[in-house]
Order: C-alpha cells, then sequence, then structure tokens
C-alpha cells in the first residue's frame, strides 16, 4: 500500500507519544528502586515478584538507546531500505528492537507492536511478505499481553512499583498508562481505518485509469483502423496518380514526336517528286525526331525527366520545341521569354514544358497552324504563359487528354490553366492557351 502525508504524521505521533512514555516508564522504575533501596523495603518488594528484576541502571540505560534507535527506523528506515529483501531486514530489525525494549520495561508497553505493525502496512514490498510478518507480529503481542510468565523472560506488574507511593500518585500513573495504551490503540484504529480509505480511493483511481486506458485503447483501435483505411485509400490514389503521371508523360512525349513525324511525313510527300535532296534531309530530321521521342518515351517510363530537361534550361528545351517543329512541319515561331530572376525546381520546369510541349503539338496536329506565338514572362512571382496560332481554331472544343492533364499539371502547383477556341494570334482565328504557374523562388 503506498503510503501518505496524513499516515506518515499519525505513525509519527504514536511513536513519539510511546518514545517518551518508554524513557518516562524506565525512569520511573528506575527511581522507584532507589526508593525502596533508601527506605530498606527490599526485602518486601523481593517477596512479592516472582523473578528477579533487571539492574535499575542496566534498565535505564538500554530503555534510552533501544527506544532511540527504534524511533529513528519508523522515521528514516523507509528511505534506506526498499522491496521485499528489505522488508526481511527491517522487519527483522524492528521487531528484535520491540521486543528487547518490551522485556527490559518488563512488557508493559506493548503498544510499540501496534506502531510497527503501523509501519509495515505501509512499506512498499509484496503483501505475502507483510502477512507472513504480521502473523509474527500478533503471535508476540498475544504473548506479551499475556499475564502468563515465559520462563526466562522477566515480566513485572507496573502495579509492584505503585506499591510504594500513595494511593493519589497511584491513580494519576494508572490513568497516565490507561490514556497512553488507550491512546495508542485508538490510533491505530484510526490509522487503519484511514489507510483503508486511501486505498479505497487508490482503488477506484487505478479503476478510472483503466477505463479511460480501455476508452484510449478503443479509441487507437478505430484510430488504427481509419488509418488502415486512409493508407489504403492512399496507396490507390498514389497509384491512380503515378499512372496519370506516366499516362501524361507518354501522351505528351510520344503526341511531340508524332507531330512531328506526321509533320516530316506530309512535306516529303509534297517534295519526293520535285526535290530528292530535301526529301532527304526532312527524312533525317524525322529519324532525329523518331529517335529523340524514343529516348524521351524511356525516360518517361523510367519516371525521369524530359530529355530535353536533363541537360538544357527551360528557356532552351523550349527554344528546341519551336526549332524541332520549325525544321520538321514548317512551322513559323514568334517567341518572348523573360524568365531572368527566377529559379525553378524540378515539378516546375516539367509543368511548364509539358504546357509549352503539349500546346505546341496541338497547334500544329489539329490546328493546321502555320504561325504560333508562345510567351513565357514572369510576374509577382508566377510564369505567365501564353500560346496562341493562328490555325483553324475550335469553338466548341472538347477537353481531351493533353488539355486535362494540363490543367493537372498547373493544378498540382497551384496554377491554372485556360483555353480560348475561338480568337488565336493578333486577335484573329485561332487557338490560345493561357496559363499561370507559380514559382517557389520567384520575384
Amino acid at each position: 500500500m503506498k503510503d501518505s502525508q496524513e499516515l506518515r504524521r499519525i505513525r509519527l505521533f504514536m511513536a513519539n507519544v510511546n518514545y517518551l512514555w518508554t524513557l518516562f516508564y524506565a525512569l520511573f522504575v528506575y527511581m522507584t528502586i532507589l526508593r525502596v533501596i533508601r527506605e530498606e523495603q527490599a526485602s518486601s518488594f523481593l517477596n512479592g515478584l516472582n523473578t528477579m528484576p533487571r539492574s535499575p541502571h542496566q534498565m535505564l540505560i538500554l530503555s534510552i538507546v533501544l527506544s532511540t534507535a527504534l524511533l529513528l527506523i519508523l522515521i528514516f528506515g523507509h528511505r534506506i531500505l526498499q522491496g521485499n529483501a528489505g522488508f526481511a531486514v527491517y522487519a527483522a530489525i524492528e521487531l528484535a528492537l520491540a521486543l528487547f525494549i518490551l522485556s527490559v520495561d518488563n512488557y508493559d508497553n506493548t503498544g510499540i507492536l501496534l506502531i510497527i505493525a503501523a509501519d509495515w502496512i505501509v512499506f512498499d514490498c509484496d503483501t505475502e511478505d507483510k502477512v507472513i510478518g504480521m502473523i509474527v507480529l500478533l503471535t508476540c503481542y498475544v504473548l506479551a499481553r499475556s499475564p502468563i510468565s515465559i520462563p526466562g523472560f522477566v515480566k513485572i506488574d507496573s502495579r509492584e512499583y505503585l506499591q510504594f507511593y500513595e494511593r493519589g500518585f497511584q491513580g494519576v500513573l494508572m490513568l497516565l498508562r490507561s490514556i497512553i495504551f488507550s491512546g495508542t490503540t485508538m490510533g491505530f484504529i484510526l490509522y487503519l481505518v484511514l489507510a483503508m480509505r486511501l486505498a479505497e480511493k487508490e482503488n477506484e483511481r487505478v479503476r478510472q485509469l483503466n477505463i479511460r486506458l480501455d476508452t484510449a485503447n478503443e479509441e487507437l483501435r478505430t484510430a488504427n483502423e481509419k488509418l488502415e483505411e486512409y493508407s489504403r485509400t492512399v496507396e490507390k490514389m498514389s497509384q491512380t496518380r503515378e499512372r496519370n503521371r506516366l499516362a501524361r508523360e507518354i501522351h505528351d512525349t510520344l503526341g511531340h514526336t508524332l507531330t512531328g513525324l506526321i509533320s516530316c511525313m506530309d512535306a516529303c510527300l509534297t517534295l519526293i517528286d520535285d526535290s530528292k535532296e530535301d526529301t532527304k534531309k526532312i527524312l533525317y530530321k524525322a529519324r532525329d525526331v523518331a529517335r529523340q521521342g524514343m529516348v524521351d518515351v524511356r525516360r518517361s517510363v523510367s519516371a525521369l525527366r524530359p530529355d530535353a530537361l536533363e541537360s538544357l534550361s527551360l528557356e532552351e528545351a523550349v527554344q528546341r520545341i519551336m526549332r524541332e517543329m520549325s525544321e520538321t512541319g514548317g512551322v513559323r515561331f514568334f517567341c518572348e521569354i523573360d524568365l531572368e530572376g527566377l529559379r525553378f525546381d524540378d515539378d516546375e520546369e516539367d509543368t511548364i514544358y509539358r504546357i509549352v510541349q503539349e500546346s505546341i503539338t496541338n497547334s500544329v496536329s489539329h490546328g493546321k497552324a502555320t504561325e504560333i506565338y508562345v510567351g513565357l514572362k514572369k510576374a509577382y512571382g508566377a510564369v505567365h504563359i501564353r500560346i496562341c496560332d493562328n490555325g483553324t481554331g475550335c469553338p466548341d472544343y472538347k477537353k481531351g487528354f493533353g488539355l486535362v492533364h494540363m490543367q493537372e499539371r498547373a493544378r498540382l502547383l497551384g496554377g491554372s490553366v485556360c483555353f480560348d477556341g475561338n480568337t488565336g494570334l493578333d486577335g484573329g482565328k485561332g487557338f490560345a492557351v493561357h496559363a499561370e504557374i507559380p514559382i517557389r523562388w520567384g520575384k
């Protein structure tokens, strides 16, 4: 059982009162024997005893030494000895001192054993060890209170010493003795009641903690189930995002490559009858575009960046797209790029590059454009993209795979993409793409 401040105060109060009573009783016996000797009544005193009393000097000294040692152990013993092994040593020392004190004081103050019992109740050890100690202590208490004389032990009734005093003094001393013993007994009972109440409170606290622990475990189990469900959902979403990302990469790469090849083939069909040399040049270009497209596809499937951005800056990569399309498809480009002071992360460069690439590819393959304007300008920490052509336009356009993925890419970065199928280059007929991409390190 756990000790408390209230229990400790009661225990120490009883210990101090009994300590003072033990010293007083030893002094009383010492003074009485000296009085008997001085009044030459030793013969009548000894004739009324069954056993020879101890030496008064020895009794007084032993009472002082043993009582002081027991009081110090009651005060400081819990701090020195702990656990089951500590309790065995602690209990043996306390019980031995108590029995020596009782033997010296003619077994008059048995309240010492009640104080020891109170001390053992709150010792930090197993209950089984306490039960064994209490059985031994109860046996000693019963024998000490018994009127039976045990051979080898001096047991003299205090009334044998009181007969040499007046009746008034005898009454006062007996009353004081009764008060000390009854007070110790009542204090021990109060101590037990308080200990039981504290034990009940501790049990209730433990019960409440167990309830809270069970509730927390249930909440934790529910949260764990939700977390597992969320983990499965996130995994599925991650798989879906990864599939979409790879699909965008492949679509953008293949779309751009195939558009270039189609333009080359159209040019070859036009020139093959008039100029074989020009046709061969265009076929060489087509071969280079196909090879580059194959490299980009392999890198996309391997979840790598576009090949152009691996070795070139964003501006250089965009210039390369326009140059290739101009050479293979005969498209004329108008370009305005102002990205000075901007630093791009990989995902930002990828998104801007793919929007430009997909827009040019759509202008050539769907809009049949011959002129395309590409503008990349910085403004308030963002890149503003405008791509418009002089193609056929598309007032009733429907978002296909490419347009949807352009918007998805921009949205992942907190940006936006919008389309205009009515107005193109210089306000004329055609198609326009407007995008805004926030840049983390923009100015």
